[in-house]
């Protein structure tokens, strides 16, 4: 392999100027300013020359001929040759010319066509940009639309469940204190399945405090009984659907294993991530990590990097939103004993849990939870949870890096659903719940009849 040396604005152009140089398997080594550009190391490999290339380093200071057909004329390039490896003082110009003469150009050839190096990356540089980002946009736009089906899909049979329970579900004979515990659930988005084992409860309670407090504690348990721990030294993958914070949660795992094993001993690795502004935002977040970040755009260049990176106790690998079934076989083909937590924000439905678990060739070690502050309906997530094999590992809450909960995020998740219904007024004190709640249509009759 051979370094090379590059210099832009910043590090994206500077990224994007080595891949339109040397291909997308190029290896960065390092980067850093240097009198406000920034300077880039990458790792070429060194292809054996051809002919032209070792006729090239033979005579340094002749520049081949480039016509418009292809096609180079003998004569003129040894004539232009010879001057550089004789000085013409030991031959007189006019006996030069006499055994060599010039060829007269061709009537079918153009003169020569000259293209300036500068213009030619920047043109190179555009196309790779454009193109790149025109991809990962149609592919994402496909992948809404099959999405939005799915959705629609589910809301038919989940209408459907709810319509032939309604009869079973009516609640004549509750009490009237739970009454708007009833129609708090009969409103909120639950799954059929789950609000029927919901509603079982309430017939053998006489007051909505206890009612409700069975409800925790059997969803508390439920969740805690499929808790996964998150394994120390290794690879460890995160992948998940766009928006649902991945990038930011690879981050919060990285600060949690530099303070278990040292930043020295933790790596970063942004993995075929195109969007624009990605591979800054996962540089910026691994610096205030204190953690080494990389790149990698193909397999080949993955492959390179944890075999250069195979002395760290952990790597972490992040992904894009787009393709994440291709993007996890790939990773796997690479390192076969990689762990994959799939991140989903709290509030996800039932068809993006199902569309990311649905190939049964994608083993996932654990679950992890992001934007549980943001999320009033986490129901559809502890339904899957409830009945999937995969074990939710932990969970955040906020904006920061330490905003990270690796045990007690099933009791947070459970809180945030509870809240959401609407009856946190009637509910037992319980630590770390959410103080504003925010009330859905029915919810909120609900407590108006409560009061």
């Amino acid at each position: 392999m051979e370094l090379k040396r590059i210099l832009a604005k910043d590090m994206r152009n500077a990224q994007e100027k080595a891949t339109a140089l040397y291909g997308p398997d190029v290896l960065v080594i390092s980067s850093c300013q240097v009198r406000g550009q920034t300077e880039m190391i990458v790792a070429v490999d060194v292809v054996p020359l051809g002919a032209e290339e070792a006729l090239q380093d033979e005579f340094p200071h002749v520049v081949a001929p480039t016509v418009a057909s292809g096609k180079v004329d003998f004569s003129q390039a040894l004539q232009q040759a010879m001057p550089a490896r004789r000085p013409v003082a030991t031959q007189p110009q006019d006996k030069v010319q006499s055994v060599m003469p010039e060829p007269a150009p061709r009537r079918d050839e153009s003169p020569i066509a000259v293209m300036a190096p500068v213009a030619r990356v920047q043109e190179v540089l555009a196309s790779v940009g454009a193109a790149g980002q025109q991809t990962h946009e149609q592919i994402r736009g496909q992948e809404i639309v099959s999405l939005v089906r799915e959705e629609l899909s589910a809301l038919r049979k989940e209408f459907r469940l709810s319509q032939q329970m309604a009869l079973w579900s009516s609640g004549q004979n509750l009490p009237p204190a739970l009454q708007p515990v009833r129609q708090a659930l009969q409103d909120a988005p639950i799954p059929a399945a789950l609000r029927a084992l919901l509603l079982d409860v309430l017939p053998d309670h006489d007051n909505a405090e206890s009612a409700l407090a069975v409800m925790r504690a059997q969803l508390e348990h439920t969740l805690s009984e499929r808790q996964v721990t998150l394994a120390g030294a290794g690879v460890h993958v995160v992948a998940g659907p766009s928006g649902s914070g991945k990038t930011l949660m690879l981050a919060r795992m990285a600060q949690h294993m530099a303070l278990e094993f040292g930043a020295e001993q933790v790596a970063v690795i942004s993995y075929c991530d195109l969007r624009p502004g990605a591979w800054n935002q996962a540089q910026l977040l691994s610096t205030q990590s204190g953690v080494e970040c990389f790149r990698a755009t193909s397999m080949a260049a993955l492959k390179l990097l944890l075999e250069d990176l195979a002395h760290r106790r952990v790597v972490l690998i992040d992904t894009a939103g787009v393709q994440t079934a291709e993007r996890v076989q790939e990773i796997r083909t690479v390192s076969p004993r990689a762990q994959f937590h799939a991140v989903v924000p709290a509030d996800a439905s039932v068809a993006t849990l199902r569309r990311l678990f649905a190939s049964q060739e994608l083993s996932w070690h654990s679950i992890v939870a992001s934007k549980i502050d943001e999320s009033t309906q986490p129901w559809a997530l502890i339904q899957f949870l409830s009945e999937s094999r995969v074990g939710l590992m932990a969970g955040s809450k906020g904006d920061k890096l330490g905003d990270w909960m690796p045990d007690a995020c099933a009791a947070d998740l459970v809180d945030a659903a509870l809240a959401g219904l609407g009856l946190s007024a009637g509910m037992p004190a319980m630590p770390d719940t959410l103080d504003q709640p925010i009330l859905q249509p029915g919810a909120a009759m609900a407590a108006s009849m409560a009061a």
